[in-house]
């Protein structure tokens, strides 16, 4: 299709920028607030992979997605695997062995292959629950029995808040976030929610009304409200639990996701719209897997400095971040293009 969501794609790019907010945030009561808006980046991406895997389904391309996946995710922990190393030898900011006596332990691995928690960096756990979620739907299809997905999500999302926001205040007790921040508590029901609103995805495009994205943007507004009134109940009795997943995180995700679906009905390209969707499309995994290593580089350079760049970079830090994660990707993505052309 010519249009090919290119909202979808957009809205990737937005949620690259939401990971980099969460990351590095903006300063004062502003960053808090974005960090508590933009949890629905992930969700999303979860919820995108789902949408269009009717069509992965249709075109037999389960195992191929499964592949790549388990390529970028090698790749990707190997990158930083490698990178943790290069920063304390070259920034002398440890010790060698001491660092890869914390990285390769039992400990680690047994997280790697439960909880999808990377050794090397935390924010590469969505790669492990993708892959996770991937080979599950893959099964399920193969066995006809994909409806689960759908009928376990409610209790899934259920399980994440128990165990997660809201495990102080129900058993008194911090569970550590990763044992709901996997694909079992948040890939699987995201994932299976994307893939129900998928289902007949051409018939819901002609039936996109501009209003409809109102309303859903109001109710995004809404339960933005709400998770912040969450947090503040939370604080106020002293039960803020680590896991900023709150209850009204899955409705603003559902609201977000359909505002841009709504969009794509009457959605026109432009110069700025397409450049956007370019980049959403082709360049907002390598944003995602990129963006420590970038966090890194600027932070050792620019943080806490005197300058005009520094001083920029403690106000814009996240606008920063994104601006040059997404040119090196671009080039990263111009290079592998190249080298695909010559080994041809």
């Amino acid at each position: 299709m010519e249009k090919r969501w290119e909202t979808l794609d957009i809205l990737k790019c937005i949620c690259a920028f939401g990971v980099i907010s969460i990351h590095r945030g903006f300063p004062g009561d502003a960053g808090m607030y974005l960090k508590i808006f933009f949890r629905f980046a992930v969700p999303v991406f979860f919820m995108i992979t789902g949408f269009f895997y009717s069509d992965t389904i249709r075109k037999g391309k389960q195992k191929k997605q499964i592949l790549k996946i388990l390529r970028i995710g090698i790749l990707a922990n190997l990158f930083y695997f490698v990178w943790d190393l290069f920063v304390v030898y070259y920034y002398g900011t440890g010790n060698i062995q001491g660092k890869l006596q914390k990285l390769l332990t039992p400990e680690k691995i047994r997280d790697l292959l439960i909880t999808n928690e990377s050794p090397f960096r935390s924010h590469l756990w969505y790669l492990g629950a993708i892959l996770y979620v991937l080979i599950l739907a893959a099964w399920l299809v193969k066995k006809e029995k994909q409806y689960w997905m759908l009928i376990l999500t409610p209790f899934l999302l259920a399980g994440d808040l128990i165990f997660g926001k809201y495990s102080l205040l129900l058993w008194n007790q911090e569970i550590d976030y990763i044992y709901v921040r996997n694909y079992l508590f948040v890939g699987i029901p995201y994932f299976a929610i994307g893939w129900a609103l998928g289902i007949h995805k051409e018939k819901k495009l002609e039936k996109s009304r501009w209003w409809k994205g109102l309303l859903f943007l109001a109710g995004g507004a809404v339960f933005t409200w709400t998770s912040f009134y969450e947090r503040r109940y939370l604080e106020s009795v002293q039960a803020n639990a680590p896991r900023e997943h709150y209850i009204s995180t899955t409705f603003l995700t559902m609201c977000v996701f359909c505002v841009f679906l709504c969009w794509a009905g009457f959605y026109k390209r432009r110069i700025l719209t397409g450049f956007f969707a370019w980049l959403g499309r082709n360049c907002a995994t390598m944003i995602y897997i990129l963006h420590p290593a970038v966090i890194t580089v600027m932070d050792l350079y620019l943080k806490d400095g005197t300058d005009p760049w520094s001083m920029a970079y403690s106000t814009y830090a996240p606008v920063l971040i994104f601006a040059c994660t997404a040119i090196i990707s671009m080039i990263l993505f111009g290079v592998k293009n190249i080298l695909i052309k010559i080994l041809q």
